[in-house]
């Protein structure tokens, strides 16, 4: 008998929120604090990956920035959705040429 159970999909998010780095955490807090106008905050992937490499002090070189992506690091939605921001993510599609960004704003208080 397998003593290995299926995953959950709480069990994933969990995991994935909890593999992602301090420092990308650390960076989209700071980009939020710095972005807020009072209803949201909006900024660029791009600037998260700076703020990222800012923090950890490492050196942003194209394996290290492709990391950030291929571990999906930067996928960010599900943990800050999870303690209650909206988060919207805006990427272009191949007929539109904008950098890649997101807006958090605090969820409606009823």
């Amino acid at each position: 008998m397998s003593k290995v159970k299926p995953i959950t999909p709480d069990e994933v998010l969990d995991r994935k929120i909890n593999e992602m780095p301090d420092a990308i955490l650390q960076a989209v807090n700071d980009l939020i604090a710095k972005n807020w106008n009072g209803h949201e905050a909006s900024f660029k992937v791009e600037e998260i990956v700076d703020q990222y490499f800012k923090i950890t002090g490492e050196y942003k070189s194209p394996a290290s920035r492709k990391l950030l992506f291929d571990m999906h690091w930067l996928d960010i939605e599900p943990a800050y959705r999870e303690i209650g921001w909206v988060v919207d993510f805006n990427s272009p599609d191949y007929t539109e040429d904008y950098p890649s960004y997101f807006v958090l704003k605090m969820k409606n208080k009823k």
